[in-house]
């Protein structure tokens, strides 16, 4: 299984490329990593990708 490594995958874009990895690459697991300054919130990524096994969030 291949793993990827999102940086600033809470943000407006990086939320959107997660989305778009998890639905069109199930093969795939994701680790986002983001520092959640001023312009990054959690919430941004659904409920259901964050309750994946394939999902982590650091």
């Amino acid at each position: 299984m291949t793993t990827l490594l999102i940086t600033g995958g809470a943000g407006f874009i990086g939320s959107n490329f997660v989305r778009y990895i998890f639905k069109n690459h199930p093969q795939y697991k994701i680790i986002v990593l983001d520092a959640l300054t001023y312009a990054r919130n959690p919430e941004n990524i659904p409920k259901e990708i964050k309750n994946s096994e394939r999902f982590k969030f650091w």
